[in-house]
């Protein structure tokens, strides 16, 4: 994995839940490919990036889920001991 060497400041709230932008995706993909194909280096780094990003969603999702299941097992306890 390639260590930027400048440092990333992108400011992002997280408080709203912000929408995968699949048309751009695609629309990028689509330019690197008429550009130079799918054997540029460029190409090879943003199907990388894409691979990436899926994986911290299903991440993100699975620790969704299991903080919601501890919310509803913390919930049925506290009904248990009252």
């Amino acid at each position: 994995m390639l260590t930027p060497h400048f440092p990333i400041k992108a400011k992002v709230d997280l408080r709203h839940k912000l929408e995968r932008p699949d048309f751009e995706m695609d629309k990028l993909r689509k330019e690197l490919r008429k550009i130079g194909g799918v054997d540029t280096c460029a190409y090879k780094c943003w199907d990388s990036l894409v691979t990436y990003i899926t994986y911290l969603e299903g991440k993100l999702k699975r620790k969704d889920e299991n903080f919601k299941r501890m919310k509803e097992t913390i919930k049925n306890l506290e009904e248990m001991t009252k």
